[in-house]
């Protein structure tokens, strides 16, 4: 066996030419079955030897040819009026009957032991032996003067003869003895014989697909060979040898040998199939065990020169099935039930077979067909559960070929089996006369013409009601495979308006997507459908899918992202994957698409309908393909609409969140303004968009000392707001430590020089008032000079301490760089910090605003209050732009001293 696993090609080899053998051997054997003679008749073994060879009237029920089969004492008080249970079979209509009799009574019957002889249980209408006058019951003792012992033989007998010769059949019928000459018809093939032939067939398809499929496996390999006993047992019995020839003999060991063989090599195979049985193949003794069980079948039939197989055989099986029992509650359920069909099959097949014979022998040859379950259900569970890693699955257009030609068959054979039945129906017909003028009923019974006529009216009539009939049924039964089978159509006006609802009531791409998935997949009823948008005929911005494996489809798009457009733009219209370049064809192939159809909008790709195998496993049609072009032109406009759908939808997502961040920004900046005596404080910032990077801010450590901040984030909107949220953190962070204006710009500046981007900044300007002393400690970071009104002079001047712009420096170059200065303010004096957006505020014309406005504006105010200047100074700015859009930030601190 280990040389098979590294060479299987040597089993191949070897089982072929086990294989030939078998086939010829069975070919010949059938050749010579199929074409010898028959009597037309079918006959089994007797049930009994002792019939009753005359009646009495005490039992009325029990005629003269009656068969005794059984006969049992009934327990009773009285000795002299014991009763007897007699069961008898009548054979003209082949019944079995028990009757309770005295003992009295039943010796009034004359009952006799008659010699072998085989019981005939049908007759063909019009046969051989119909015609020489044999009936259903009669007993055949001798064909030709030659005795037998059973069916077997004497079948043997009458196949020895000759086509048109006749035999003389001697019979007993009703205890009379006769002779019928019967003239032998020729055959094709027995009944019992094709059943068999038909089972021994799929065994023999199964065998060789195992061997040339799988011949590395051992579980295969027993398989294939045990079915191909199973092929060669039956179709190598003699059923055309006379039972004393010594070839009859060699036939029947070779059948039965086949039989034992059989049951070995496929218990030997459960040992690997389904499952490995580690439990069982650590004991050695098993398979010789299950070799040795079957000499049993062997033994029996040297013990009885060949009749003994049947009773060694039932013998092997049950013994090996006991042995597989034993160690069965070692082996998972899970293994258990992926042979239970087939278990299933064998357990109603012989147990019916057994029945039939048994109580309905009649009917025994049909019962033979049941036997095509055991092969079916084999491969049934192969198929079923890929054992042996094989993928048996037939396609559902061969599975509806095959079930609709059945069907088809099976009706037909019908209609034609009625047809001929018809006729040799006694038809009691009305005596109704049709004239050229009338309709007349008449009294008496019509002529023989007349009635002939009639009779063939009638038939004529009923024919054509059982071909509507038919055809009626046909077509229902059809309708119902095409349903099972997925092969109903569709009506391609009503889809194309269930698809334009649905593209007309979706607007996102999501939504958008996964109803055109569906509804091709249920109304073109397909095993898969794939959809993509592309973003710029680049990108894939959406995929959904219908029937996919969700993990592999997730794959398979993130893979072809990027790729799958570009493949794509060539084609303009519906096409196989098969036209795909070599190197991406695999990929699609791989998800099980036949079809892909792009979709355009003004010579663009904006997506494609990937399309799968179709349920019924059938072709696309030219309807199918107008069908899904039709489609993808709808799609084009929905999924245009939904691009711009999804593009309002963000920027109304991004407007909205927008004003939760100004929202958020504005609640950031000082909300109130500090309560500082001797000084009048008002601030504000209006940010040019939703949010801004100027920054205003009140450090008040303090209760007599005072920080003001004024700064801005270079660049504007959403990067400068998230700046400035971080310069915001830091300056508050680190006042904390109670720093100076300068100091706190130079630590600033060490730590935004790691965070900001190289082409960021930002500038600030930092005033510490101290209220008792008057003073102000001031540093500037690049920003704009700080404009001071001094009331002592009546003069507004210009404080501009040296600096640089915080993140753009080394900290050693921005600190050399860094100015403090120290001023001292009297009361009524005020001082304006303001950002660029004041002074570069702009007209239509592009004018600006300017410092000399702003100084201007700033004396002409100073005699208000803090809060007053503040709003002049940004009213004055927003009245000089006019119409013309805010293009930056706009910050205002105003502080008075009183």
């Amino acid at each position: 066996m280990k040389l098979f696993d590294t060479r299987p090609g040597y089993f191949q080899t070897l089982f072929a030419a086990a294989a030939l053998v078998c086939i010829v051997a069975v070919s010949i054997n059938l050749y010579k079955l199929t074409s010898s003679p028959t009597d037309e008749n079918i006959f089994v073994d007797p049930p009994s030897f002792l019939i009753v060879s005359r009646s009495t009237d005490r039992i009325s029920d029990v005629k003269t040819g009656d068969i005794i089969l059984e006969v049992e004492n009934l327990p009773t008080q009285n000795t002299r009026d014991s009763l007897l249970k007699i069961t008898i079979l009548k054979p003209a209509t082949n019944t079995r009957a028990t009757f309770t009799v005295s003992k009295d009574a039943f010796a009034d019957l004359k009952i006799r032991s008659i010699p072998p002889y085989v019981l005939v249980v049908g007759v063909v209408d019009g046969g051989a032996s119909d015609r020489a006058g044999m009936k259903v019951g009669d007993l055949i003792l001798s064909i030709n003067g030659q005795t037998f012992w059973s069916a077997v033989q004497a079948d043997s007998i009458l196949r020895s003869g000759t086509t048109g010769k006749s035999f003389v059949y001697n019979i007993l019928r009703e205890n009379t003895e006769l002779d019928l000459h019967i003239v032998l018809a020729s055959v094709g093939i027995p009944l019992f014989v094709l059943g068999f032939t038909i089972t021994s067939l799929l065994f023999l398809g199964l065998a060789i697909l195992l061997a040339t499929k799988r011949p590395n496996l051992n579980g295969s390999r027993l398989l294939s060979l045990a079915c191909l006993m199973a092929f060669l047992a039956p179709l190598a019995f003699p059923y055309n040898q006379s039972p004393n020839s010594s070839l009859f003999l060699i036939l029947v060991f070779l059948s039965g040998g086949a039989y034992a063989l059989a049951v070995a090599f496929f218990a030997h195979s459960l040992l690997y199939f389904p499952a490995r049985r580690t439990e069982m193949l650590t004991h050695g003794w098993i398979r010789p065990v299950i070799y040795l069980l079957g000499l049993l079948p062997v033994a029996g039939g040297i013990a009885r020169r060949g009749s003994g197989f049947g009773l060694g055989l039932l013998l092997q099986i049950i013994l090996t099935t006991v042995l597989f029992l034993f160690f069965r509650k070692y082996q998972q359920r899970e293994q258990r039930l992926l042979l239970r069909p087939f278990k299933f099959a064998i357990s109603i097949t012989v147990a019916l077979i057994l029945i039939v014979g048994r109580f309905y022998p009649q009917s025994a040859t049909f019962a033979t067909f049941l036997s095509t379950s055991i092969p079916l259900s084999l491969f049934y569970c192969i198929a079923r559960y890929r054992l042996f890693d094989l993928n048996l699955r037939v396609r559902k257009n061969v599975q509806f070929s095959f079930a609709s030609t059945v069907w088809t068959v099976a009706l037909v054979t019908l209609f034609i089996w009625l047809l001929f039945l018809l006729p040799r129906q006694s038809l009691q017909l009305p005596n109704i006369h049709l004239t050229g003028a009338s309709i007349e009923v008449l009294p008496t019974a019509l002529q023989p013409r007349e009635q002939t006529i009639a009779e063939k009216t009638f038939l004529m009539i009923a024919g054509i009601a059982l071909a509507l009939l038919f055809l009626r049924v046909g077509k229902a039964g059809y309708n119902f495979l095409a349903g099972k089978f997925h092969r109903g159509g569709y009506d391609y006006r009503r889809a194309a308006h269930r698809m334009a609802e649905v593209l007309a009531s979706t607007l996102t791409m999501e939504g958008l997507a996964r109803g055109i998935a569906e509804k091709l997949s249920e109304m073109m009823s397909l095993k898969r459908v794939g959809v993509m948008f592309f973003r710029n005929q680049e990108t894939c911005c959406c995929d959904m899918a219908h029937g996919f494996d969700g993990t592999e489809w997730k794959k398979f798009c993130f893979s072809q992202r990027n790729t799958i457009a570009e493949w794509l733009k060539p084609f303009a219209k519906e096409f196989a994957v098969d036209s795909l370049p070599a190197e991406i064809r695999p990929v699609f192939q791989s998800q099980e698409i036949q079809i892909v159809v792009p979709i355009h909008s003004k010579d663009k790709l904006i997506g494609a309908l990937l399309i799968g195998e179709k349920r019924s496993e059938t072709a696309f049609h030219q309807e199918d393909y107008e069908f899904l072009s039709s489609t993808a032109k709808q799609a084009s406009v929905a999924v245009e609409n939904s691009f711009l759908y999804e593009e309002l939808a963000g920027q109304e997502r991004m407007k909205h969140e927008l004003g939760i961040a100004r929202q958020i920004q504005l609640s950031s900046l000082p909300q109130t303004t500090p309560d500082i005596a001797g000084l009048e404080i008002a601030g504000m910032s209006v940010p040019a968009f939703e949010v801004g990077g100027d920054y205003f801010d009140y450090l008040n450590g303090e209760l007599d000392k005072f920080t003001v901040i004024v700064g801005d984030v270079s660049g504007k909107g959403t990067s400068a707001a998230l700046y400035m949220s971080k310069v915001q953190g830091i300056l508050h962070s680190l006042h904390s430590f109670g720093l100076t204006p300068r100091e706190l710009f130079i630590r600033t500046n060490t730590v935004l020089r790691n965070d900001l981007s190289q082409k960021a900044f930002v500038t600030a300007f930092g005033a510490a008032f101290n209220v008792k002393a008057n003073t102000i400690k001031l540093a500037r970071a690049g920003h704009l000079p700080l404009l001071h009104y001094e009331s002592s002079t009546k003069n507004i001047r210009k404080l501009l301490p040296k600096g640089l712009g915080m993140g753009m420096s080394p900290e050693k170059t921005f600190a050399e760089n860094l100015e403090e200065q120290t001023i001292s303010y009297a009361t009524g004096d005020v001082f304006v910090f303001v950002t660029d957006g004041i002074t570069e505020g702009r007209t239509l014309d592009n004018e600006e605003f300017g410092d000399a406005r702003l100084v201007t504006l700033f004396n002409e105010s100073v005699q208000a209050s803090a809060s007053e200047i503040r709003d002049k100074i940004l009213a004055a700015v927003k009245e000089f732009a006019g119409e013309a859009q805010q293009h930056d930030d706009q910050t205002v601190v105003v502080v008075k001293a009183v």
